[in-house]
């Protein structure tokens, strides 16, 4: 079954709005109010759990062995609830998402039901640029790459043998093809030294735009505090990050300000 066999959702109820329970708990029928949502528009939909790579700085961790796929019939599901409370912008993600069986279907569904900007992500393997070969620009309002360095050296450290060669031919082709194209990036140790190299990449390759995420670069000063000294437990000292970035820590310029930062609360649960 493809979507293409689907019958579209009735939008009599007008795309933009949801509807939601309101009143008592405790009423045997609670009043349904229709409810516009002017401020929500992101839509992230994991299809799959599966992928080929497994890099160490991966949010999937041990899930990636299980390969779990959404199946289509619950993909439309997702997609259509999500239109209907006011979606517009969608990422789909995984795992590797071009894995998917239905990775080309749902893309194109999405696109039917109305949704403006239609984006993945993706390690730009040969699998992902066999999916790419059936698609055309128009499906996407861009394709973001992961490359995790700016040479084969730093990038197969961390995603594996021979990666960054093929990531770097599903791009050049993507570009060649009239793809907006974009590179991500995730700066580790491993990769420090040469991340800004993909910026003459990119304008070699024809990329739009290159994003930079921080993960573990700064990870090893997380045994000790940031700013030497915190007025809240909470804390944990602080981001070693925004010391290096900035100079200081924002707690140090801000007296009111007590920063929290994800990475030590997940290193402190890690400890406790």
């Amino acid at each position: 079954m493809t979507t293409a066999d689907l019958p579209m959702p009735s939008t009599r109820d007008g795309y933009g709005h949801a509807r939601m329970p309101r009143g008592s708990a405790a009423a045997e029928t609670p009043r349904i109010d229709r409810v516009e949502y002017g401020r929500f528009r992101n839509v992230y939909l994991y299809i799959t759990e599966a992928c080929q790579l497994r890099c160490e700085h991966c949010y999937m961790g041990e899930r990636l062995d299980r390969a779990l796929k959404m199946p289509l019939s619950q993909i439309v599901d997702r997609l259509t609830a999500w239109r209907r409370m006011g979606g517009t912008k969608l990422t789909i993600l995984g795992g590797e998402p071009t894995l998917h069986p239905s990775f080309t279907d749902a893309v194109r569904f999405a696109g039917r039901l109305g949704y403006e900007h239609v984006i993945t992500t993706t390690n730009a393997q040969p699998p992902a640029l066999r999916k790419f070969q059936r698609m055309s620009p128009e499906d996407f309002a861009y394709v973001q790459v992961s490359l995790d360095g700016g040479s084969a050296a730093s990038h197969d450290a961390v995603r594996g043998a021979g990666t960054f060669d093929a990531a770097l031919a599903t791009t050049a082709e993507l570009t060649e093809r009239g793809f907006d194209t974009r590179i991500i990036c995730t700066v580790s140790q491993a990769n420090r030294a040469d991340a800004l190299q993909l910026l003459d990449l990119a304008d070699e390759l024809g990329v739009s735009l290159v994003k930079y995420h921080v993960f573990d670069l700064f990870t090893g000063a997380l045994t000790r505090s940031a700013c030497g000294g915190c007025k809240s437990a909470a804390c944990l000292g602080g981001c070693p990050a925004e010391r290096v970035v900035t100079g200081a820590s924002s707690c140090e310029a801000y007296p009111d300000i007590v920063p929290v930062c994800r990475l030590w609360k997940s290193s402190a649960k890690a400890e406790g």
